[in-house]
């Protein structure tokens, strides 16, 4: 196989231009002077397949659980705490040859949230669920984070998001139960492709690949909201933690 599928025959031709023959150029077809590559394949960054990671790995116990906080709102409203303990996902990478890297969260999948209580004195106890939880990204590697070539070369990249990453959130919100079926109704809302987004977080990939973090910590960024069917208004708000996932 060419490097990066490339159909350029390996001989002395410079076929994208970049000063490097094709019989020495790990992407023929796509200029890049630097030859960066990340993963040791021999296809450099700018015509690689994107790195990606879908398995989690919780060891530590702090990787992969995103603490936010959850305010339930009907008229006036309560605040619980939330933890979102990631199980699987596919997030994947790509790199240039000069330093930039772009990351795609095409889905994270989160374990079912024991039962919730939220009160309002006098007026409203509701216990729920957060269950089957999926997020899916929007923008495919519309989000940026720059890394130095001396990092790159050493087998990590680590690097701030330049902007938030923008989601579909999907899954349950179950109200166990509730001291006032008035306000609200005990039962399943759906979340279904519910608009939100991740604050901007630090990534880092290590090991040349072999695994990454995201790593949030936002007190007040809006991930989403939702109104159940019994128009309780759900805002999940603030995300801190790490989620680690490897190939």
């Amino acid at each position: 196989m060419m490097p990066g599928d490339c159909a350029a025959p390996a001989d002395d031709a410079d076929e994208d231009g970049d000063a490097i023959a094709n019989k020495d150029d790990n992407c023929r077809c796509d200029a890049n002077p630097n030859q960066l590559d990340f993963d040791g394949n021999s296809v450099g960054n700018v015509c690689d397949a994107p790195l990606t990671f879908t398995i989690a790995d919780g060891a530590p116990p702090e990787f992969n659980k995103l603490d936010s906080t959850a305010s339930a709102k009907m008229g006036i409203g309560c605040e619980f705490p939330v933890s979102l303990v990631a199980t699987g996902g596919d997030v994947q990478v790509t790199l240039d040859d000069e330093g930039t890297a772009k990351v795609f969260a095409a889905s994270l999948n989160f374990a079912d949230t024991p039962e919730l209580t939220c009160e309002i004195p006098l007026i409203l106890t509701v216990k729920l669920v957060i269950q089957s939880l999926v997020i899916t990204g929007v923008d495919p590697f519309a989000v940026g984070f720059p890394f130095t070539v001396s990092d790159h070369n050493a087998g990590t990249l680590t690097g701030v998001m330049d902007m938030v990453h923008n989601i579909l959130v999907n899954g349950i919100l179950n109200i166990t139960e509730s001291s006032n079926e008035a306000l609200a109704m005990p039962g399943e809302s759906p979340l279904e492709d519910v608009p939100g987004s991740f604050p901007a977080g630090t990534i880092n990939v290590a090991n040349a690949g072999e695994q990454i973090t995201l790593d949030f910590a936002s007190d007040d960024h809006i991930v989403f909201q939702q109104t159940t069917m019994g128009g309780l208004e759900i805002t999940l708000t603030g995300l801190t933690g790490k989620i680690r996932l490897r190939q």
